[in-house]
């Protein structure tokens, strides 16, 4: 996590604070959130040094017109931009989630799958984890193939790691070892 990606998230934050429009900048973040990690052609443009940064700025404003985001919500994404902070987008988004978490008194889950958890599947893991942690938890899914199936589940600084391909890396380690 870069230290410029964290503060331009709390800065959002605090602004977003200020201006007591929380949940609707959050709603907006969350919207291009999710447009971003759908679109691999999205995540390439910004990632790539070949393509200007007014350009990507550009982009994100016709995004979040189209997405009709928040004033607050694109001016942010294009200043992102227009500072060549685009490629650090997913990093905002997510240490903003974090403090919008920590202000409604939520604890952010962090579960990866190899496919992607039906609403039902979602909604046991939360259950679950509010028991097992005593707090509110929201699920923040991502789908990795690679993992073959199973699930990883981070907490803070905690981990679960119930993966195939653990599993089978713990294997294959035991077996050269006898």
């Amino acid at each position: 996590m870069s230290e410029a990606a964290a503060r331009y998230a709390l800065a959002l934050f605090e602004l977003a604070d200020e201006q007591g429009s929380l949940d609707q900048t959050a709603q907006g973040f969350e919207s291009f959130a999710n447009a971003y990690k759908e679109s691999a052609e999205l995540r390439a443009a910004f990632a790539s040094p070949l393509i200007p940064s007014a350009d990507k700025q550009n982009v994100v404003l016709a995004l979040g017109v189209a997405m009709k985001v928040s004033p607050l919500v694109r001016n942010f994404l294009g200043v992102a931009a227009q500072n060549g902070r685009a490629h650090e987008l997913p990093q905002m988004i997510k240490v903003f989630r974090e403090k919008v978490a920590a202000r409604k008194g939520v604890t952010i889950a962090r579960v990866t799958s190899a496919q992607p958890l039906s609403a039902d599947e979602s909604a046991k893991l939360a259950d679950a984890l509010k028991s097992s942690l005593g707090k509110t938890v929201e699920i923040d899914a991502d789908v990795k193939p690679e993992i073959l199936g199973g699930l990883i589940v981070q907490v803070g600084s905690r981990q679960f790691d119930s993966s195939i391909r653990t599993k089978l890396n713990s294997l294959k380690t035991a077996m050269k070892g006898a």
